[in-house]
């Protein structure tokens, strides 16, 4: 590939960013220049970009994106009857987050903007459970992020304002036990194959169109855009 418009420095830069694509805002380096190109994930892109030593940092940036002011963002983990409630393993790595969640009533019902669930999600890599209490509070994509967190076993995205697509990654999260995005009318699409150690899928009131039938077992497809002859031989939960 030639460079004749350009010094040999920028040719580097321009073939790194199309090898890259355009890396998400929330989780690219601050120094790194913003080019219009379409980001594809990549596997990698965790080891690349997320600093395993930084869970505090990539927690902020969730909490602050998902609508939480500076001051309701915790100083430690386990507390139980915080909103949020972050509970963290014996090395202080973040293995739960729960949105909008209080044993005390006033705390879990105290307003909140709207707000996104950020691809920040992807670098809190030992996050076992993940889920939003609070109703309509969420909007936009669910992360693609959330695919590359591979001890996941619980996903709880109910009665949110999520729009678009279970990303089809994730297939690739072998000990996801339940994924709940009931309620979510703006979320479309087909669910993903293979996950292998789903126990409990909860699609409806969605405009999802279509489930592998493997899952017909523990599937709640009531109200969405799947027929309901989907799982003939199965009662609907």
């Amino acid at each position: 590939m030639g460079c004749a418009c350009c010094d040999c420095g920028t040719c580097i830069l321009v073939l790194f960013f199309i090898f890259w694509g355009n890396i998400p805002e929330d989780i690219a380096p601050t120094s790194s220049p913003t080019l219009d190109l379409t980001w594809t994930p990549s596997s990698d892109l965790t080891v690349a970009y997320c600093n395993t030593d930084q869970d505090n940092y990539y927690i902020e940036q969730i909490l602050l994106n998902a609508g939480y002011t500076s001051d309701q963002i915790p100083d430690d983990c386990n507390n139980t009857s915080a909103d949020p409630k972050i509970v963290c393993d014996g090395d202080g790595k973040v293995i739960e987050i729960s949105l909008g969640y209080g044993e005390d009533e006033s705390v879990s019902n105290h307003t909140i903007p709207q707000g996104t669930l950020s691809e920040n999600i992807m670098c809190l890599t030992e996050l076992k459970r993940l889920s939003t209490v609070k109703e309509n509070w969420l909007e936009g994509s669910i992360p693609w992020g959330l695919t590359r967190l591979q001890k996941l076993e619980y996903i709880y995205l109910a009665s949110q304002a999520f729009t678009g697509s279970i990303p089809q990654e994730f297939s690739e999260l072998k000990n996801l036990e339940e994924l709940w995005v009931d309620g979510n009318s703006g979320v479309t699409g087909t669910v993903p194959e293979g996950m292998e150690s789903l126990t409990w899928l909860a699609i409806n009131l969605t405009s999802i169109t279509d489930f592998p039938s493997s899952y017909c077992g523990f599937v709640d497809y009531e109200g969405s855009d799947v027929p309901n002859d989907k799982c003939p031989e199965t009662d609907q939960k």
